[in-house]
C-alpha cells in the first residue's frame, strides 16, 4: 500500500515531487497545461469527488475550507516565469487537479478509510483516515506546484 503521509517526513518534497512525476507518467497522467483548467470548475469537480468517494458533507466543507487557508500564496518576487504566466488561480486549481486525480485510487487502497485518528491538521485534534489522506495528496500535490512554479 503506497501512503504519501508515511513518507513525507523521512525524504521531504522533493521525494514527493518525483515520486508524483513517476506516477504521472507511468499512468499517462501528465499534468494539464494551466490554461485547460478554472479555480471554480477544480472546486466543483473535486466537491463531486469527495461526495462520489464517502466523504460526508461536512467533511467535505472542512477539507474545502482546509485547503483555501493551507493554500501557499506564491510572493510575485519567488515566482518563476511560467508561474507568472499561468497566474495563481490557475495553478491553486493545478494543485486540486493533482489532489483529485490521485484520491480516488489511494482511497482504494487503505483498508479503513473511516478509522479514526488523533492526529491535529487543520485547527482538528482527530481526523478520520480519509481526511488526512487528502491533506497528506493535497500538500504532496502543493510541494510539487512550488517545485514547479517557484525560484529557489
Amino acid at each position: 500500500m503506497f501512503n504519501v503521509l508515511s513518507i513525507a517526513p523521512k525524504w521531504g518534497a522533493s521525494a514527493i515531487v518525483g515520486i508524483l512525476t513517476v506516477i504521472s507518467v507511468t499512468k499517462g497522467n501528465a499534468a494539464p497545461a494551466c490554461g485547460e483548467l478554472t479555480l471554480a470548475g477544480e472546486r466543483a469537480r473535486m466537491t463531486k469527488l469527495l461526495s462520489a468517494t464517502g466523504y460526508s458533507s461536512e467533511q467535505t466543507s472542512f477539507l474545502i475550507r482546509g485547503y483555501r487557508a493551507a493554500f501557499y500564496p506564491f510572493p510575485a518576487a519567488s515566482m518563476t516565469p511560467e508561474a507568472k504566466t499561468c497566474g495563481r488561480m490557475a495553478i491553486q486549481a493545478l494543485v486540486l487537479n493533482c489532489t483529485g486525480s490521485m484520491l480516488k485510487s489511494s482511497l482504494a487502497e487503505t483498508s479503513d478509510p473511516d478509522a479514526m485518528k488523533a492526529v491535529s491538521y487543520w485547527g482538528r485534534k482527530k481526523l478520520a483516515v480519509r481526511e488526512l489522506l487528502f491533506i497528506g495528496l493535497f500538500h504532496a500535490c502543493q510541494a510539487a506546484a512550488r517545485e514547479r512554479f517557484e525560484r529557489r
